[in-house]
């Protein structure tokens, strides 16, 4: 099994992201330390969701303080980039990295429509532009002479420069979260980032992966090769007993639940706040919906639960509701001195 570490610092304020920015990249060199195999940054603007907001130059920032840590985008809100500067910008981090950066994409958020209006963007390109967005990206980064007459983006100039460290570009991959995104995905035959959850929920996603990407007609040994590189999200709290972990998870869940829900309520409109849509993205997940939390042994039997599920990659977020940093770090050290040597 390969495990990341999911970087999502909430700020509950301005006055604290001075500090917040520093102890994320503690947490970050803390990680590769410990033996993660990457970190992941996700992207969220306005709200303080994200302390760092543009994982784009946080990258490059980690490329400068880290040596063998993969460094992947959970994801980027691909609308709000121009897909010709985000070339040269990930090909630029590639460099630096020396090819240990991972392009992940995705439409983004489909609850905070302030974000996209503070981009002055559509919500509905986050969904509609995708598939040219990347196709526009692997020409920026293989072909020289670019021209591009897309929907959403028309340009022409000679080429990319940096050229990327990796070859032919860096990889690319994609969050999938619904049956029907996941379906999509397989038809290509393709990894893609998800939810995590309970280990027949996750079996379900990937019986369902297997079975379109068969009938797509992609090769056990395609197949095989995809599912390897498929990442399960989770949060994770590991602390000397179960019942400390369990009162840490509870309260940190129910601050970030309340944090988001809160921004949304007040920075979206009130006639989508008070729509079907709306409100059912305002129910809190709990700590049941798959919140990994316990004991340094608990912890190693939910693991191992997922591994006998299908999981090979998981992606755990150790910072849950602005937790306080002594609680971050000793979950990265119990994972990576005790538990994930059990499943290298």
């Amino acid at each position: 099994m390969k495990f990341g570490n999911w970087i999502f610092p909430i700020s509950l304020s301005g006055e604290q992201d001075a500090r917040l920015i520093t102890e994320a990249l503690d947490e970050i060199k803390l990680s590769e330390e410990k033996g993660f195999h990457s970190v992941w940054l996700n992207e969220h603007h306005f709200d303080g969701t994200s302390v760092f907001a543009d994982p784009v130059a946080f990258a490059a920032a980690i490329a400068m303080c880290t040596s063998t840590i993969h460094i992947g985008f959970a994801v980027l809100e691909i609308a709000l980039h121009n897909p010709v500067r985000l070339a040269a910008q990930c090909a630029l981090i590639d460099n630096l990295s020396k090819g240990r950066l991972i392009v992940g994409i995705g439409r983004g958020s489909v609850a905070n429509h302030y974000e996209y209006e503070g981009f002055n963007i559509s919500m509905d390109m986050g969904a509609l532009a995708l598939e040219e967005a990347e196709e526009l990206l692997i020409k920026c980064w293989t072909q020289k002479d670019v021209t591009h007459d897309g929907k959403y983006w028309k340009t022409k100039f000679p080429n990319i420069r940096p050229v990327t460290y990796s070859d032919p570009h860096p990889p690319i991959i994609r969050s999938a979260i619904s049956d029907n995104s996941i379906r999509n995905i397989a038809s290509a035959c393709r990894p893609f980032l998800t939810a995590g959850g309970h280990p027949e929920q996750i079996r379900r996603k990937l019986n369902l992966y297997r079975d379109q990407a068969t009938k797509s007609g992609h090769t056990e040994s395609e197949i095989e090769s995809a599912m390897d590189g498929i990442w399960f999200t989770s949060d994770v709290v590991v602390a000397d007993s179960t019942v400390e972990a369990e009162r840490i998870a509870r309260e940190h869940l129910a601050i970030e639940q309340k944090f988001i829900s809160d921004a949304r309520i007040k920075l979206n409109s009130s006639d989508w706040v008070n729509s079907k849509e709306g409100q059912a993205h305002l129910i809190h997940e709990k700590l049941e919906d798959g919140f990994i939390y316990g004991s340094i042994d608990k912890v190693a039997d939910h693991i191992n639960k997922l591994q006998i599920a299908g999981v090979k990659n998981c992606m755990f977020k150790v910072n849950t509701g602005a937790m306080d940093y002594g609680v971050i770090e000793r979950t990265i050290r119990l994972l990576g001195n005790k538990i994930m040597p059990e499943f290298s």
